[in-house]
């Protein structure tokens, strides 16, 4: 047999009292349960996308600290390139001198 609103209104009028209560008592704690579920299923969710957010956050503070590395390494050899240019220059510019400012190990 089909379900509907006649039927239901039939079968509460031929309901007793206390199969009323019975029914009212079942629909309250079926209602209080799915109450339950979608608060834990929000309580989920929201602890989900706070996950989510941490793990994008982590990504990207990730990618920024590796680009400031490369940044670092970058900017440093190009010091070492100045200094070693500087250092080239100034042994291309220095007059050779008499005597060997050093001797070799015997």
């Amino acid at each position: 047999e089909e379900y509907s609103l006649e039927s239901a209104g039939a079968l509460k009028a031929a309901m007793s009292a206390e199969e009323a209560r019975i029914v009212a008592e079942v629909d309250a704690r079926w209602r209080g349960w799915l109450a339950a579920v979608r608060a834990t299923a929000a309580t989920a969710h929201a602890d989900l996308c706070r996950r989510l957010h941490d793990a994008e956050v982590a990504r990207v503070k990730a990618e920024a600290a590796a680009a400031r590395a490369e940044a670092d390494r970058a900017e440093m050899a190009v010091e070492c390139e100045g200094m070693a240019a500087a250092l080239v220059r100034q042994a291309v510019a220095a007059p050779v001198t008499a005597g060997p400012a050093w001797r070799p190990a015997m």
